[in-house]
């Protein structure tokens, strides 16, 4: 049993059917995969990115959602393997919200995208908080430390608001099976 839990509240998309096939969080083999935040001209986005995909990582979409389709992303280029160190794993994000940066660079896609990803392997858990436009825009992400917990949500969960630190902006915060926190720029 994995010590690791993610809860996701789905506020849907405007223009999206609301279909269990939309719902966070998604799974491949050990990893569970929540995004919140949108990829803006998500449909410009996706056409110019699916040439990437395998096959296998294609099939995995179900839904329409940018969502999964960031995770299909990801995992194609992680070469789909389900066993894949932490290292590997943050490497990869990183590769991806560069490579989805760069990809609204060159459609001249201007208006900001929120890429708050999370991202578990079971044991350890690798959030985002990103934005492709200004800092100040992206949707908050909070952690807090317990003596044998660390847990994150956009919000802090409690009026103890001095529990709670706010995730920098452009960030990737990595939290290992030890509990220990590493914050590193994007």
């Amino acid at each position: 049993m994995s010590p690791c839990f993610f809860a996701h509240v789905r506020d849907a998309t405007i223009g999206m059917p609301v279909t269990q096939l939309n719902c966070h969080p998604y799974r491949y083999g050990n990893y569970l995969w929540m995004h919140n935040g949108f990829v803006d001209s998500f449909k410009l986005i996706r056409r110019h990115l699916m040439k990437d995909l395998s096959d296998e990582a294609f099939n995995l979409i179900e839904g329409n959602t940018d969502t999964e389709f960031c995770f299909a992303y990801f995992l194609n280029q992680l070469g789909m393997d389900k066993n894949a160190s932490l290292e590997t794993l943050a490497a990869n994000m990183i590769s991806m919200i560069e490579n989805l940066r760069s990809a609204l660079t060159e459609l001249e896609i201007t208006s900001p995208s929120m890429l708050n990803f999370a991202l578990t392997d079971g044991e350890n858990i690798i959030l985002t908080r990103a934005t492709s436009g200004e800092a100040e825009r992206a949707p908050t992400l909070y952690f807090s430390e317990t003596d044998d917990a660390v847990v994150f949500a956009s919000e802090p969960l409690s009026k103890l608001t001095d529990h709670w630190q706010k995730l920098p902006t452009n960030s990737l915060f990595i939290i290992n099976k030890e509990n220990e926190i590493e914050i590193l720029q994007l």
